[in-house]
């Protein structure tokens, strides 16, 4: 079994400086960018082992340059363990992190999970425990496939009750 976080960073230095040093350089984080709006940086951190996963996010929460880390922990559902590792990979230049909440009473999380993953464009979804009830990352070509991939697809699933966007820093050129 793997352990799956999301960490949402707010940072006193500069976020790609910290990006770059404190976050990425951590042992079992597979993605993390510099986003805009309240948090600085989202980062993805997994381990086979929970106890190691705990360690390490307390390492990072003690970084110096790190002032705030919300951390939300992956909701494993049995389909999850046929899912290839997320690796952080990505093929477009556009990349957002969608904070999205469902309303039960509707569908259940699992079903909205298993619908953003049949979305091309949707490179990650995963129910998580606490104020969110899914993450997802997606990519898309431009801002206006952004849009349309989240405006058009996404916001109109059935049981979607909100959804918080994080666009990702575009990568250096």
């Amino acid at each position: 079994m793997s352990y799956e976080c999301f960490l949402l960073i707010r940072t006193t230095l500069h976020a790609k400086r910290v990006l770059a040093g404190a976050v990425l350089s951590q042992q079992g984080v597979y993605w993390a960018k510099a986003i805009y709006g309240p948090y600085q940086i989202v980062a993805y951190i997994r381990d086979d082992d929970e106890t190691a996963l705990i360690d390490r996010i307390e390492k990072l929460r003690a970084e110096r340059p790190i002032a705030e880390m919300d951390v939300r922990r992956c909701k494993p559902l049995p389909e999850d363990s046929a899912l290839p590792p997320f690796m952080g990979d990505h093929t477009q230049p556009v990349r957002a992190c969608l904070l999205i909440n469902v309303d039960p009473h509707i569908t259940k999380e699992r079903i909205v999970v298993g619908n953003l993953r049949k979305i091309a464009g949707v490179r990650m979804a995963r129910a998580m425990w606490g104020p969110t009830d899914v993450i997802a990352i997606v990519e898309a070509a431009d801002h206006e496939g952004m849009r349309n991939l989240i405006c058009d697809e996404v916001k109109i699933m059935e049981g979607i009750t909100s959804n918080t966007t994080l666009f990702c820093y575009p990568e250096a050129q």
